[in-house]
């Protein structure tokens, strides 16, 4: 079975620069065309597909934008199959290449960046009366390529992460995540690492604590190491999470993240994160609000020694007509305002969109 999707949505951002000083508010239209073939019978779920993303922008405000477009692609596969042992096994692989001509980073305005991921996943899943075991693992390939001039902060990246999950109760689970990253950089700034290898391990429980309530916890630690003789650095590493339901129709999330990541700029950034988001389903409408907080903390190099402070507020609409699956209308408000003890890289942006998708 093939089957044909389109999505076209419409954006205006007040700030699309992500500057403090001379903020240009700009137009655009993202056009998402994309295919898939599927296989299914019973027991075996199989597809392959692929699209594209056009962005272009009108220039409004600026000349920087106008005529300016952006023009990714991807491929995915998908593979599922279970048995009547009730073990499922699955596959994927996705591709993608995308380019952005007024990429908005931490200290730079106006560079472009082509950027490719590859990801594979594999999982397994066995499901035994209440109890199952779930371990999935995933690696995954990123390349970034600046344009000329700015070829300090390319960077090609290798991760290995595992994740298995372990519920012998209907209403816990033991869950443990361990994630390996490699990060190469071929033309190292001063103050950054040619190379470096993290290792993270996070382990913890989901599980209920009423009907109503849910929560999960998983804590553990990352540590760094530096070929050239520099010394490891050691974090901790923290995630939690309660879920609330009143009703079969509204959901709502308390999150909070203490959380490592590579760095563009820097060997490593730290990020401090508490958000909450709600849910409401109402007739056809699914109505979404976030909001969140969090602080990013940069790995002290000699060109980039800071710590941000950003807020975002998010709210989004869609709407699905009930006998009409082939349309999905979506709308939404996003606000973000970053501060940073380097005054001159704050900024505010709000952004504003309509996306209409079309299903055959």
């Amino acid at each position: 079975v093939a089957h044909v999707d389109l999505g076209v949505e419409s954006v205006y951002e007040t700030n699309v620069f992500h500057t403090r000083s001379r903020p240009f508010g700009d137009l655009s239209l993202i056009t998402r065309p994309q295919m898939n073939v599927e296989y299914n019978r019973p027991g075996l779920v199989a597809n392959v597909g692929g699209g594209m993303t056009d962005t272009r922008y009108f220039g409004l405000e600026s000349s920087l934008t106008r005529n300016q477009s952006d023009v990714g692609w991807d491929l995915f596969s998908d593979y599922r199959q279970e048995f009547v042992t009730g073990t499922h096994i699955g596959t994927s692989l996705v591709f993608k290449d995308t380019s952005d001509p007024i990429l908005a980073e931490i200290t730079l305005d106006r560079q472009r960046l082509d950027r490719r991921r590859v990801e594979v996943e594999t999982w397994a899943r066995q499901l035994a009366g209440t109890g199952l075991v779930d371990m999935k693992l995933t690696y995954a390939v990123g390349v970034d390529r600046y344009q000329a001039g700015f070829d300090g902060l390319d960077r090609t990246s290798h991760g290995l992460t595992l994740e298995s999950k372990l519920q012998t109760f209907p209403d816990l689970a033991f869950v443990g995540r361990a994630k390996y990253n490699f990060l190469i950089r071929p033309n190292p700034l001063p103050g950054t690492s040619s190379t470096s290898n993290q290792v993270q391990l996070l382990v913890g429980a989901s599980g209920s604590l009423s009907p109503l309530y849910r929560v999960d916890i998983l804590v553990g630690g990352a540590v760094r190491t530096f070929p050239n003789g520099q010394s490891a650095i050691g974090r901790p590493l923290a995630v939690l999470q309660l879920l609330y339901e009143p009703t079969e129709l509204t959901d709502v999330r308390l999150k909070y993240q203490y959380i490592s990541e590579d760095g563009s700029f820097t060997d490593e950034v730290v990020i401090n994160k508490g958000g909450i988001g709600i849910e409401r389903k109402l007739n056809d409408f699914l109505l979404s609000a976030q909001a969140e907080a969090w602080q990013t903390r940069f790995l002290p190099t000699t060109i980039l020694d800071r710590s941000d402070v950003s807020i975002a507020a998010k709210t989004d609409l869609s709407y699905q007509p009930p006998d009409l699956e082939l349309l999905k209308v979506r709308t939404g408000y996003h606000y973000l305002q970053r501060q940073a003890s380097n005054r001159r890289n704050d900024f505010t942006d709000h952004r504003t969109y309509v996306r209409v998708d079309l299903h055959y």
